[in-house]
């Protein structure tokens, strides 16, 4: 087997052990405090699935929940980090995971409509962020191919994830 495929095999295999990993704690954090709902870490204000995250998560992944979890800046992190195409994956189907995870349970679980546009413009958004300040922070230790290669990578997964906020039905009722 090529040494590349090996490679991403590699990635695929921990980001998907990752996602296994995490999955069972995907919605918890929701129902730690019922009276708030949000991405926030503010101890007034919802729990932060970063923290539970980060403590059912390893590797890569892990230090990305943490710094969330302190409102660390994503940037300063990720420019910090030797990345590899390895770690790169795993990230990337775990967010993935998490992002499809959450919108899927929130799109059949939540009955109030408005609570449930809050609900996904936060997910959205807060995904669609994380990739952006991903595609900024990128390392700046690494080889400019590969570096680009990441960040444009991060960059479209963020303008994806706006694109497919920007198709909801309740995009259009937005501000009103």
């Amino acid at each position: 087997m090529a040494p590349e495929v090996q490679i991403f095999g590699q990635g695929i295999q921990r980001g998907l052990t990752q996602w296994q990993a995490l999955q069972p704690h995907l919605i918890s954090w929701l129902f730690d405090r019922p009276d708030s709902l949000g991405f926030q870490n503010d101890s007034n204000r919802a729990p932060s699935p970063w923290k539970l995250w980060s403590q059912h998560s390893q590797g890569f992944p892990q230090g990305l929940f943490q710094t969330l979890s302190t409102d660390g800046a994503i940037e300063d992190w990720i420019a910090r980090q030797p990345i590899n195409s390895n770690d790169w994956l795993e990230l990337t189907i775990t967010l993935q995971r998490l992002q499809q995870g959450l919108i899927a349970w929130a799109t059949t679980q939540i009955y109030s409509n408005k609570l449930m546009a809050k609900f996904l413009s936060s997910l959205y958004v807060g995904f669609a962020g994380t990739w952006i300040l991903l595609s900024r922070g990128v390392g700046s230790g690494m080889n400019v191919l590969s570096r680009d290669m990441f960040a444009q990578t991060a960059m479209r997964s963020g303008l994806q994830v706006l694109r497919l906020f920007a198709q909801q039905p309740f995009f259009r009722s937005m501000g009103t």
